[in-house]
């Protein structure tokens, strides 16, 4: 179902705003202690080497040459992470790079004036409530090319104005389309599946 919105929110921030990302795990084991290499966790006598975790880095060069020289260096550096696995480090790179080296406009709030839809669509919008999710197309004005996102429902404003004007306003978040580890789920809670943990 489509219905038009009367005003919109967005935001353009550059403060997770990354070019380059490095991921570096902590090789954990219980091998004998090497002064050199190794540190010991006394919490839990496991023995913390990083000599055999190989920073793993991942660049969007593309976004480094448009905005470097206006927004400057962006790097992040992660590393003592409890990962199983350097390709894990390089995984989770690939991801925040693709995630955070780009500014891009995040809509973070709608409104909808319910006077004038139809009675099918007074209901649709009114049905609308927290952790739902919704489509929306926009076009910023005198500037850039349409924008779609997919985003999920984080709170309902209800206001009535002079002249009985109803208008719902939706605070918004993007939806992401990854699988998480999630409790109690048939298939997400399955230790060792197809889907990440954090990040």
């Amino acid at each position: 179902m489509t219905f038009p919105f009367h005003g919109i929110e967005v935001s353009y921030g550059t403060e997770q705003l990354w070019f380059s990302v490095t991921v570096q795990r902590v090789y954990t084991d219980i091998i004998a202690d090497n002064p050199l290499t190794t540190e010991v966790d006394e919490s839990t006598d496991v023995i913390l080497r990083t000599d055999l975790a190989v920073p793993q880095t991942s660049i969007n060069a593309t976004a480094t040459a448009a905005y470097a020289d206006t927004l400057g260096a962006r790097n992040l550096a992660i590393t003592g992470l409890l990962l199983a696995s350097d390709a894990q480090c390089k995984n989770m790179a690939d991801y925040l790079v693709d995630r955070y080296s780009t500014p891009e406009p995040v809509i973070t709030n709608l409104t909808v004036i319910l006077n004038g839809l139809s009675t099918a669509d007074r209901a649709a919008v009114a049905a609308l409530d927290i952790t739902d999710i919704i489509a929306v197309a926009w076009t910023p004005t005198g500037t850039g090319g349409a924008v779609s996102e997919t985003l999920v429902v984080e709170g309902v404003e209800y206001r009535a104005t002079a002249g009985d004007i109803v208008e719902i306003s939706f605070d918004l978040s993007e939806a992401l389309s990854d699988q998480w580890f999630t409790l109690d789920d048939a298939t997400l809670g399955v230790l060792g599946g197809a889907y990440k943990l954090a990040y």
